[in-house]
C-alpha cells in the first residue's frame, strides 16, 4: 500500500548488450540470470544450455556441446544456482536425473547422480537447499538440505508442505540466498525462511 522508488535500493544501472555470435551464443529464453563475479550466468531452457559471458557482455561459452547422452552430457536442463563462497556454477539436470558442478569458467567439476526429482534448488553457505516431491507422498512438497560437501547424500528434510494442488508448482516456489533460504508454497499464503543457523521463520 505505498509506493516503493528503485532508488532507494539502487545507485547505479548499467545496459549490457549480450553478444549473439557466435551461434553459440544465441539465447531464445532468459529463464535465469545469475552473477559469478563479474560474469553473467544465463539458463535458457528453451535452448537447453548455460552461457557464460563477460561483464560486458562479449560471450565465454555454453554447455551447448555437452547436451548428448554421454557420462558427462545431459538430455534436459531445469535450474542452476551459484555458490557465492567459491564461483561454482551448479547445475541441475531434470534428464538425466543429477547435478553438474562447474567452476566460474563454465568448466565441468564434478557430476553427481541425484535420488530425488529437484523442482528449484538455491546453494547458500555449507548448504544446498533442493525443492522436491516427498517421496512418501507426491502431494507433498519437502525442502531438503544437504551439505554442499556430500550432496546426494544424508540429505535432511527441514521442510515438509501440507498437501498442494497438483501442477500449479510454477507458481509459487522460490528460494533465494538472501539472507536466508526463501520459499513460498502455491495457495497457502505463507513464506518461509530458513535463517542460517537452520531455524525457520513464517511470514
Amino acid at each position: 500500500h505505498s509506493i516503493v522508488n528503485a532508488s532507494d535500493y539502487l545507485c547505479d544501472m548499467r545496459v549490457i548488450p549480450l553478444s549473439n555470435k557466435p551461434n553459440e551464443a544465441v539465447i531464445n529464453t532468459m529463464s535465469k540470470v545469475c552473477l559469478v563475479g563479474e560474469k553473467i550466468v544465463v539458463l535458457d531452457n528453451s535452448l537447453n544450455k548455460v552461457l557464460l559471458f563477460d561483464s560486458n557482455g562479449q560471450f565465454m561459452k555454453s554447455t551447448e556441446k555437452m547436451i548428448g547422452r554421454g557420462a558427462s552430457e545431459y538430455i534436459k536442463l531445469r535450474d542452476i544456482a551459484i555458490d557465492d563462497t567459491n564461483g561454482n556454477i551448479y547445475v541441475y539436470c531434470e534428464i538425466p536425473n543429477k547435478l553438474l558442478i562447474f567452476d566460474e569458467n563454465l568448466n565441468l567439476l564434478e557430476s553427481i547422480n541425484m535420488s530425488i526429482f529437484t523442482l528449484e534448488f538455491t546453494v547458500w553457505g555449507k548448504y544446498a537447499y533442493f525443492y522436491c516431491f516427498d517421496p512418501s507422498d507426491s502431494r507433498k512438497r519437502q525442502v531438503i538440505r544437504y551439505n554442499k560437501d556430500n550432496i546426494g547424500e544424508n540429505g535432511v528434510p527441514v521442510v515438509t508442505t501440507e498437501s498442494t494442488i497438483q501442477g500449479v508448482d510454477i507458481l509459487g516456489y522460490s528460494l533465494t540466498k538472501n539472507g536466508g533460504c526463501f520459499f513460498c508454497i502455491p495457495f497457502q499464503n505463507v513464506v518461509k525462511a530458513i535463517l542460517y543457523d537452520g531455524t525457520i521463520k513464517s511470514y
